[in-house]
C-alpha cells in the first residue's frame, strides 16, 4: 500500500504514519487522488470508495487486485472517496483512466459511464459512454469534453456497465482509476535508497520527587494523617451544610477510600452561591501551621456535575480555599478554581495561588485556619473530599532518589538524564520501556536553596522532558535537620525501639552529634552502644550501621512514619 504525505511548503508531514520504517519517494502533482487525497484509488481497502453508498453489486471486497464483485441490478456503480478538504480542481485535472476487468459484455451494453457533482456523496453530470469489451482493459474518458466538467467536483462516481443486462451476475474487477492532468499520465515514483523512520517519542512520568514526599503536617504534628474518618473535617454546623457524613464509597464512582460528604445549603436571598465550607484547620492553637514549612496542600474532591453543560462553569463550577492567621485575621481567599469532572486530586502550591481582591499578603507565618470552599453552585449540591495532605518541599542534602515511569510505543531501550537547569544530577541508559526505575541523583554541584528537577528521555532518535511538580530543597551539609523530619524521626525511631527492643538494646537520645553519624554530615540518629547499631536518617532515608561497619536501608522516612502512626507512635 502507498500513501501520499501533504506537504505545506517543502516538507512533508508525517503525523498520520505509525511508528516504523517507510520507502519515500518525491511525486508530482499529475495525479489527483495520489497527490491531493494521499493515495491512490487502487482499492486494496475498503476506504477507496464511499463504500456503503455502493449500489448493484454483490459479494464485493477489496484487495490486492482491486475491487471484486458481481453485479445484481441494471445500474451498478461505485462512488470513490474524495477528500473534501481537497476537492477537485476541473480547470486542473480532466482525464480519467479506468482499469478494469469484465467476465463479459451482456447483450445490449451502453459502456462504462461517470458521473460527478458538487456536492459530497452527489452527482448529476453524465460522461459519454464508452464502449467496454470483455477482459482487462484500460479506459480513458476526457472529462474536460463536457461544459459540465467546471468548478470543483466533490462526488465522483464510476458505472462499469450501463444496460438492461448489466445486473446480470457479470463478474467484474476495479482495479484501478486515475484522474490526471495529462492523458495517459503515470506517476512515475523512484523511491529513496534511505528509508524514513518514523519514530515514537518516548513518555516519563515522574512518580518522585512529587508533592506526596515532604513531611505530612497532620501527621507530623497532629500524629493523624487527614485521612477524612469521623470529626476530622472541623465545625460543620458553622460551614453552611445542610446535612454531612463520613463514608467509603461514592454511589456514582464506586472508589475506595474515605469521604467527607456533604450537601451544600442553597444560597440566601440576594446571594449567588451557597457557600459551603470544609475546615481542615479551626482555631488551632495547638500546633499552628508553619507557613514556612508546609506549603504543598493536595485533596480528593468530587462535585456531581453535568460537564457538557457550559452553564455549570458559569453558575459554580469552581473551588476556592481560603485560610487565616488567627480569629482577628480577615482572612486570605483565593480566585477561582476551576473544577475538573469527575473525582480527581488536585495539588496546590499555596506560595503560588492568585488571591481575591488584591492583595500583598502570601501564605506564610502560622496558620491558625484553613479550608476548602468545594463549589459555588447556588442551588444545594453533594460533594465529597477525599484524603487531604499539607506537605513541606522535599529537601537532601547529598542524594535525591528518582523514581520514573518510562514508556515508548515501538520499544525502543531508554536514556535518562537528571538535571536542574544546565547541571547534569545522574544519569541511566538501556532502560527497559514500560517500567518504573529509579536514578540516584547526586546534589553536589548545587548550592542550597530550592532547586527544579528535570528529567529528561531519550532512544536513538527523539528526546523529550518532564520537571517535577515540586522542586528539591538542598541543604546545607551540617544545618540541622528541619524540625518537622526530627518530629517525623523520632516517631519512627521509637515505634523501632517497640518492635526491635530485644535486638537494638538501649538507644541514647536521638542527636546529630554521635560518633556513629561522623561519615554522615546533617544526619540525626540514634546510638545503641549494646548491639553496636546506629538508627538515623539523612536525605529522607532511614539507615542502620551495623557491627562491621556494614550500612543498611530501612526505607523511606515518609513511609515509615505512615506505619509507624499507624501503630500508635
Amino acid at each position: 500500500m502507498s500513501t501520499a504525505l501533504p506537504i505545506n511548503s517543502h516538507p512533508g508531514a508525517t503525523a498520520r504514519l505509525p511508528p516504523g520504517h517507510y520507502r519515500i519517494a518525491a511525486i508530482t502533482d499529475g495525479d489527483y487522488a495520489l497527490s491531493q487525497r494521499g493515495k491512490a484509488w487502487v482499492f486494496d481497502s475498503n476506504s477507496d470508495t464511499l463504500w456503503a453508498s455502493n449500489h448493484g453489486l454483490s459479494g464485493a471486497t477489496t484487495g490486492r487486485s482491486g475491487l471484486q464483485a458481481t453485479t445484481n441490478d441494471p445500474d451498478p456503480f461505485v462512488l470513490l472517496d474524495i477528500d473534501q478538504q481537497s476537492p477537485i480542481d476541473t480547470q486542473k485535472y480532466r482525464y480519467i483512466t479506468v482499469d478494469m476487468t469484465l467476465d463479459q459484455v451482456p447483450a445490449q451494453e451502453s459502456g462504462l459511464l461517470v458521473w460527478w457533482g458538487d456536492q459530497a456523496g452527489t452527482v448529476s453530470n453524465p460522461s459519454d459512454f464508452i464502449s467496454v469489451r470483455a477482459g482487462r482493459a484500460t479506459y480513458q474518458i476526457d472529462l474536460g469534453r463536457s461544459p459540465q466538467w467546471t468548478g470543483l467536483v466533490r462526488a465522483l462516481r464510476i458505472d462499469p456497465l450501463n444496460g438492461p443486462h448489466a445486473g446480470q451476475n457479470i463478474g467484474l474487477t476495479l482495479h484501478s482509476v486515475r484522474l490526471t492532468q495529462a492523458a495517459g499520465f503515470q506517476e512515475t515514483v523512484v523511491y529513496n535508497d534511505a528509508p524514513l523512520h518514523i519514530n515514537a517519542r518516548p513518555t516519563v512520568e515522574i512518580l518522585s520527587p512529587s508533592p506526596e514526599d515532604g513531611e505530612d503536617y497532620a501527621l507530623v504534628e497532629q500524629g493523624k494523617a487527614w485521612a477524612m474518618q469521623s470529626g476530622q473535617v472541623l465545625r460543620p454546623e458553622l460551614s453552611n451544610l445542610l446535612h454531612w457524613e463520613y463514608t467509603t464509597g461514592i454511589p456514582d464512582l464506586q472508589p475506595t477510600g474515605a469521604f467527607f460528604h456533604a450537601t451544600s445549603r442553597p444560597a440566601t436571598a440576594g446571594h449567588t452561591e451557597g457557600d459551603p465550607h470544609v475546615f481542615l484547620a479551626f482555631q488551632e492553637n495547638t500546633h499552628p501551621i508553619d507557613a514556612n514549612t508546609y506549603r504543598w496542600l493536595g485533596f480528593d474532591l468530587y462535585v456531581p456535575m453535568d460537564a457538557t453543560a457550559q452553564s455549570e462553569l458559569t453558575r459554580g463550577a469552581v473551588m476556592r480555599l481560603a485560610w487565616k492567621s488567627n480569629d482577628a485575621d480577615p482572612g486570605v481567599t483565593t480566585d477561582d478554581i476551576i473544577l475538573r469532572p469527575g473525582l480527581q486530586r488536585y495539588w496546590f502550591d499555596m506560595n503560588k495561588l492568585v488571591y481575591e481582591p488584591a492583595t500583598a499578603r502570601t501564605w506564610a507565618d502560622g496558620v491558625r485556619y484553613l479550608r476548602i470552599d468545594p463549589l459555588e453552585f447556588p442551588e444545594s449540591r453533594s460533594f465529597y473530599v477525599g484524603t487531604a495532605q499539607l506537605r513541606s518541599t522535599p529537601s537532601a542534602r547529598y542524594v535525591l532518589p528518582i523514581t520514573v515511569q518510562l514508556d515508548d510505543a515501538d520499544g525502543d531501550l531508554l536514556n535518562i538524564r537528571v538535571l536542574s537547569g544546565s547541571t547534569l544530577l545522574g544519569q541511566a541508559t538501556e532502560l527497559a520501556p514500560g517500567q518504573t526505575h529509579q536514578v540516584i541523583a547526586n546534589l553536589a554541584a548545587l548550592p542550597t536553596g530550592e532547586h527544579p528537577i528535570t528529567v529528561e528521555v531519550s532512544d536513538a532518535w527523539s528526546r523529550v522532558q518532564r520537571t517535577a511538580l515540586v522542586p528539591v530543597l538542598k541543604l546545607a551539609a551540617n544545618a540541622p535537620l528541619p524540625p518537622a523530619q526530627i518530629k517525623s524521626a523520632d516517631r519512627v525511631f521509637a515505634w523501632a525501639q517497640h518492635l526491635f527492643g530485644n535486638t537494638l538494646g538501649t538507644g541514647s537520645a536521638s542527636s546529630q552529634n554521635h560518633a556513629c553519624l561522623q561519615n554522615f554530615p546533617g544526619a540525626y540518629g540514634r546510638n545503641y552502644a549494646t548491639s553496636g547499631i546506629c538508627l538515623f536518617t539523612v536525605d529522607g532515608l532511614v539507615l542502620l550501621t551495623m557491627p562491621g561497619g556494614n550500612l543498611a536501608l530501612a526505607g523511606m522516612l515518609s513511609q515509615l512514619l505512615n506505619q509507624a502512626a499507624a501503630a500508635g507512635f
